[in-house]
């Protein structure tokens, strides 16, 4: 079987991890989907026999989606609406 960890930062403080598992086999390309578009992501994959480890750098194609809008009000010191 293989491990692919996928690496991605949504802004410089914090960065995603999403780890998939797969069982060995005939099939040699998996395909990732709901990824963001015009996002940098690290690849990086090993056999689970003691592999060496294979990583790869991409970016999505597509425009950034826009940040959210967030609003926030202090009600009190432990409630924020």
């Amino acid at each position: 079987g293989y491990v692919v960890n996928l690496f991605w930062s949504f802004d410089a403080h914090k960065q995603e991890k999403k780890t998939l598992s797969f069982r060995g086999g005939s099939a040699l390309s998996h395909k990732v989907s709901n990824l963001t578009a015009h996002t940098s992501y690290e690849i990086s994959a090993w056999a689970k026999t003691d592999s060496p480890l294979a990583s790869e750098h991409i970016l999505t194609r597509g425009s950034s989606p826009p940040a959210p809008s967030l609003k926030a009000k202090a009600i009190n010191q432990t409630a924020v609406e």
